[in-house]
């Protein structure tokens, strides 16, 4: 029921209904209905604008009353923003106005500011209200904005009125922000009525509106009889068992709702159907103090309370706090705890049904609040535990229910290809910085095994790029889940590898189209559209540099965009996924939070204005974004607000280029206000580690700062999309410096010579669109030795050193982050450094993200100079090595180097896994430092590296482990084929 009810009621926020009876009992009052026309009407409910459903509900409504009702409509903020004097009777009283009155609501803008004071007095005033007799059934989704009293003005109406009364229905309010109307109802002996979503707000018009007809009503209906059983007491957010009898309608429910409340519709989330059973299982509200346990039976009058019961919510030593929603399989959650957060507590998710199984996942409490938690990639009941881990004791402090749903899992890519092509796979599903996509055999089974895979990383919904084999025949692309419980194949599709298959086309480019709504037709707009950040694809932002009217349709590739449109009075934004199987055209909606171009104010100005300084070239104070043309230099860009330049240049960045006259690309660097953030166009000297580079064609790199704020990616984005370089004629000439044929070059040149740093394209391993080093992106350095998987849209180089190499990993999309392997100068310690089988994997502690602790856990699972010698698959397996001689057996999912002679005869290895949290496991056999070290046989030493392990993993490796003498010394290089055979069983043979 309270989803059947969402369809209309809700609707009505924003409108003021004014009723003066005549004195007939028999007759429907004279009403007049005063219509919020502000901005705030654009504000949304279960996804759809305010207005929009306010004009189905004032539709809605007038069909159930009376044609002899006279009716009337007073809107305001519908003509101007920011002006409190926008009030119009639109629609004089009289009766069978009643579609008069919803076409003139269907035609108004919503644009303005709420004088809810006198527009309250204003249709007061037109009925006469000191002559006869009126109601004012006021429904609001906002506060007075007019510095008017509506208190005060209560007062003043109820004194000066015949028989005077207000009745308000606060729609969406907060208790403080309801607190603030309700005394309009409360100085007038009327109601005030809190409504949080459309049932609510049905049922309130219902009430205040309809009750004021006084036609004969039916003979009311008996109340059934219900009785509840529920426990006085509970912790907040926890869960309790409701015993209950009634008539078990099919609509019927239990709620919990604070305990003064008077409405039947309370609008509460804690709620459960009777049709579910007995006892009906409610979760506790997260505040504690005095609430009901209520029945509400659906009759044929309406809902109605036939049973309460009282509870009293304490707080408490634990709780937990699940996202709303529904979770899917797989995914991956942020759960917020309360506990006393011991250094061994932990949070654990357990089969319903079977909790003596163990922990399907866990996270530990001293790591993160919230936690972030994968879930069984099976749909089911679970629940969520917060485990109390003492000296001597390990229980569970608080449970909640946990239910997962299958969720959609699909993957799109092309059927038939060549040998070795590139497939872009879109995909569909958890989106685990875990999961990955695979190729295997058709007839393959396991869920590991795989010929090549790529990690979905959570690095948002863009296509992930596999080779295909180069034998043909047929194959599956598989979605594979790292879910708790372990790894699961959620969907396949078949693939056929032939020589003579069609080429690949490239990504497709799908068209998008950008509107606003009926209201602002006509309305000149200038758009943009910039990709967020995070997506594992860089799609390239896009602004217009004139202003339309109508409808825009432009080309796009598909992503997520912020998009954006600049009119003079009003600014509209939205935020859109553009699909390659969607239809694509998106209404975008005014957002009253964002204030309009109105005129932009652009620099260059007088030198040392506006305490900028002389070097001040070009400022937009916005809030649109500025076009800006430099005639000296031909360069053009669109300036976001808020941000400057200095002056663009072309001259060379040494006096001996200066004096000869050479003539460079145009540099120039923009500024922040307020803040040291930075974008630099044609940087002499650029430092990867600095942020990252894109090359800009004729004029070079165009550089930011390292940042993980929004609004300087958006800003990188919108410049880059933007820049044009039409030179004068005087300037047709261009020295293209040390750049090589290949349009690679440094970031910058001096004296013909390259500058200290380097572009993407020149790091000696890509994982690029369009340029990768090694196809599936299973990197070896030759020089070093050094192997690892590097991620999507990211680069490394390796330099080596002693006694591990160095290496430093940078992105070149998104959030543009870099990840250093042994740097040279670390200032933080051992702040933000993990350990790896090849020396201490480093990244900046205070900008790390999902997406980027992914990629650290997939570099420090795969970086090794070793050669991998076994990796289990979900049950415990054996290894064995002839040379050096080294045998064992080793836990599920486990896996173990080839060993390496020591000088003194003993024989080093490594062993580690990657549990379901993600954490990083490593064992070392004779290796140096190490923690909780045992003899594992005569002279050899067994050390734990990480936390994490589990006493039967180390117990299982140094029970069964076998070593003899080496036969012979050295290190010996792996061959092609065995490092990629080795690279695929890091991944799961």
């Amino acid at each position: 029921m309270k989803n059947a009810l969402l369809k209309i009621g809700s609707l009505l926020a924003g409108l003021l209904l004014v009723q003066i009876p005549t004195g007939h009992a028999e007759e429907a009052p004279r009403t007049i209905i005063v219509m919020d026309g502000s901005g705030s009407m654009w504000g949304q409910i279960d996804g759809r604008p305010k207005l929009e459903i306010a004009r189905e509900a004032v539709a809605d409504v007038l069909t159930r009353l009376p044609a002899e009702q006279e009716l009337g409509l007073i809107a305001y903020g519908h003509r101007s923003k920011g002006n409190c004097g926008d009030i119009e009777l639109l629609v004089p009283p009289g009766k069978n106005t009643g579609q008069t009155v919803v076409g003139a609501v269907n035609a108004m803008r919503f644009l303005g500011k709420t004088p809810l004071s006198a527009a309250v007095r204003q249709a007061a005033e037109a009925l006469r209200y000191g002559e006869e007799s009126a109601t004012v059934v006021l429904v609001t989704d906002g506060l007075e904005t007019c510095e008017a009293d509506p208190c005060a003005l209560a007062s003043e109406l109820e004194a000066a009125g015949v028989n005077f009364t207000a009745h308000v229905v606060g729609f969406g309010l907060s208790k403080e922000d309801g607190a603030q109307v309700a005394c309009l109802a409360e100085n007038t002996g009327g109601r005030y009525i809190q409504a949080s979503n459309t049932a609510d707000l049905t049922d309130a018009l219902t009430q205040t509106v309809a009750a004021q007809q006084t036609a004969p009503q039916p003979a009311p209906v008996a109340l059934p009889e219900a009785v509840i059983s529920a426990p006085s007491t509970a912790a907040i957010a926890t869960t309790i068992d409701v015993e209950w009898t009634g008539p078990n309608n099919a609509e019927d429910y239990l709620e919990i709702v604070p305990a003064r409340t008077s409405e039947v519709v309370s609008g509460s989330r804690n709620y459960a159907y009777t049709r579910e059973g007995s006892p009906a299982r409610l979760l506790v509200p997260a505040n504690e103090g005095d609430y009901l346990v209520r029945y509400i039976w659906s009759g044929p009058e309406g809902r109605k309370v036939l049973a309460t019961a009282p509870l009293t919510v304490s707080d408490s030593e634990f709780a937990i706090f699940l996202p709303e929603g529904p979770i899917q399989m797989g995914s991956t959650i942020s759960v917020r705890w309360k506990g006393p957060d011991g250094p061994g507590d932990y949070l654990a998710i357990r089969e319903t049904v079977n909790a003596e199984a163990g922990d399907l996942n866990y996270a530990y409490t001293k790591d993160a609040n919230p936690a972030e938690m994968v879930v069984p990639n099976v749909p089911g009941d679970f629940e969520l535990l917060y485990i109390v881990e003492g000296s001597g004791e390990r229980r569970p402090g608080v449970s909640v229910p946990l239910k997962i749903v299958e969720g959609e899992v699909s993957l799109q890519a092309a059927l038939l290809v060549r040998p070795g092509a590139t497939i872009a796979v879109r995909w569909k599903g958890p989106g685990s910085s875990l999961d990955y996509i695979d190729i295997v055999p058709s007839n393959h089974t396991e869920p590991s095994g795989e010929l090549t895979y790529a990690y979905i990383g959570g690095a948002g919904p863009g296509p992930r790029e596999l080779g295909a084999p180069t034998e043909p025949g047929n194959y599956l692309i598989r979605y594979l889940s790292e879910g708790a419980g372990g790894r699961r194949v959620l969907a396949s599709i078949p693939l056929s590898v032939d020589p003579n298959a069609p080429e690949i086309p490239a990504i497709a480019m799908v068209e998008a189209t950008f509107d606003v709504p009926g209201d602002f037709a006509g309305t000149a707009i200038q758009w943009s559209a910039v990709p967020l950040p995070g997506q594992s694809t860089a799609p390239e932002a896009w602004a217009m540099n004139e202003f339309v009217t109508g409808p825009v349709t432009q080309q796009f590739e598909p992503g997520t965009y912020a998009v954006r449109g600049d009119a003079a009075d009003v600014v509209f934004t939205g935020e859109v996924t553009i699909s390659s199987d969607g239809q694509n055209r998106f209404v975008i909606l005014p957002d009253e939070t964002q204030a309009p171009a109105g005129s932009i104010d652009l620099v260059p100005s007088k030198p040392g204005s506006d305490n900028l300084g002389e070097d001040t070239g070009y400022l937009c104070e916005g809030p649109a974004p500025c076009p800006i043309t430099d005639g000296s230099t031909g360069l053009s860009f669109m300036l976001p607000a808020g941000w400057s330049t200095d002056y663009p240049t072309t001259e060379g960045y040494t006096r001996g280029a200066q004096a000869a006259g050479d003539v460079f690309p145009p540099r120039v660097n923009f500024f922040r206000t307020g803040t040291n953030d930075a974008l630099v166009l044609g940087p002499r000297q650029w430092v990867a580690m600095n942020g990252p580079c894109e090359e800009m064609g004729a004029l070079g790199p165009f550089c930011m700062f390292e940042s993980t704020d929004p609004q300087v990616l958006a800003a990188y984005q919108l410049v880059k999309a933007t820049l044009k370089w039409d030179p004068p004629q005087d300037q047709s000439s261009l020295d293209r410096g040390c750049a090589d044929d290949d349009g690679h070059g440094p970031d910058a040149c001096e004296n013909g010579m390259e500058a200290e740093a380097k572009a993407f394209s020149d790091y000696s391993h890509r994982c690029l669109p369009g340029d990768r080093t090694v196809q599936n992106c299973d990197m070896r350095d030759g020089a070093t030795n050094l192997s690892f998987h590097l991620p999507e849209d990211w680069v490394a180089e390796v330099e080596p050193s002693s006694p591990f190499p160095r290496a430093e990993f940078a992105q070149q999309a998104g959030s543009a982050h870099s990840i250093w392997l042994n740097p040279k100068d670390w200032l933080l310690g051992d702040r933000g450094c993990f350990l790896t089988r090849v020396g201490q994997l480093c990244l900046d502690p205070d900008s790390v993200d999902e997406a980027l602790d992914g990629v650290r856990q997939t570099l420090q699972f795969t970086l090794t100079t070793g050669e991998v010698l076994r990796r289990c698959g979900d049950e415990e397996c054996d290894f064995s090595h002839p040379n050096p001689a080294l045998s064992g057996r080793l836990p599920a999912l486990w896996s173990v180097e080839v060993g390496r002679p020591l000088p003194d005869g003993r024989i080093s290895t490594w062993f580690w896994d990657r549990d379901r949290a993600g954490n990083f496991k490593l064992i070392g056999l004779n290796q140096p430092d190490g923690d909780n070290c045992l003899e594992a046989g005569e002279g050899q030493i067994l050390c734990e590296y990480t936390p994490y392990i589990s006493t039967d993993e180390f117990d299982l490796i140094r029970e069964n482990l076998k070593v003899s003498a080496a036969a012979s010394s050295g290190i010996r290089t792996l061959a092609p084929a065995e490092f990629d055979r080795a690279l695929s069983i890091v991944r799961g043979n």
